[in-house]
């Protein structure tokens, strides 16, 4: 599935070791000012989830920040149904009521009165805790996508099964192979093949869904990555080496080009 500019995941980088790197087109969600030209969100702020140590929360506006709180409650504690009786005294014949216990006066009728608590009470919470309140949970490092990136296709061997054939005079170089693959709108290679003879030869021919709408010429390098050679891709897909050809066995061409379509 293909994430849109934008996208936060959670990725286990330290899940194995050494960890996960992030992945192209990603950064992490440490709130810092992306340095990217070739992003949307270049020169913004990234969201700082890992330094803040943020949880996720789903909303109508995206990026609205809070700080923690704790909602407006009360601790109520479940007493039992009781009472509490006091033991008062009447006099017989008057309206006076008083505290007092029952003594030894003739005449006197001695009732309890009490009051019912119900089985609610408010108080409040020994101290103690942490330094937070969170459910209990793990922790993830979270990155946000800033730009696409081409995604290419697996790699295509020169030679190979099913793959097109190098030309008679070109094969592998030793401990190396060629290779092309589509990118995008582009055909990347990478790897090198050994001239057996000539001096501008087809090296092999690209399939039809591979080949240019015009001749490319284009430079590709040496064994010791230093002598440019130019290399020409037709738009009949014969991908032929114009230049560096010494005629020598040992000599590996290493192609580093790009194509475009």
């Amino acid at each position: 599935m293909n994430l849109p500019i934008g996208s936060v995941v959670g990725l286990h980088k330290d899940i194995v070791t050494p960890a996960i790197s992030v992945p192209n087109g990603w950064v992490g969600c440490d709130g810092q000012v992306l340095n990217d030209v070739d992003s949307l969100l270049h020169g913004l702020a990234m969201p700082d989830l890992n330094g803040d140590k943020r949880f996720i929360r789903g909303g109508a506006d995206s990026g609205v920040e809070q700080d923690d709180k704790v909602k407006n409650h009360a601790h109520n504690v479940a007493l039992g149904s009781h009472r509490h009786s006091t033991p008062v005294r009447s006099v017989t014949g008057g309206s006076h009521a008083f505290v007092g216990s029952t003594g030894d006066n003739v005449g006197a009728t001695c009732y309890s009165a009490y009051t019912n608590l119900g089985t609610k009470a408010s108080g409040n919470p020994t101290a103690g805790g942490n330094v937070e309140s969170r459910p209990i949970n793990m922790s993830l490092y979270f990155i946000i996508k800033v730009k696409e990136v081409p995604v290419g296709e697996d790699w295509h061997e020169v030679g190979a099964d099913g793959e097109p054939d190098f030309e008679e005079n070109w094969k592998t170089a030793p401990g190396s192979k060629l290779e092309f693959r589509k990118v995008d709108k582009n055909v990347e290679f990478r790897g090198g093949a050994i001239p057996i003879t000539g001096t501008a030869m087809t090296i092999f021919t690209l399939p039809v869904d591979y080949r240019p709408s015009a001749s490319q010429l284009v430079t590709a390098y040496d064994e010791t990555a230093e002598v440019a050679e130019v290399t020409d891709i037709e738009p009949d897909g014969q991908v032929i080496m114009l230049s560096g050809i010494d005629n020598k066995y040992d000599h590996v061409m290493v192609v580093g080009a790009v194509a475009h379509l």
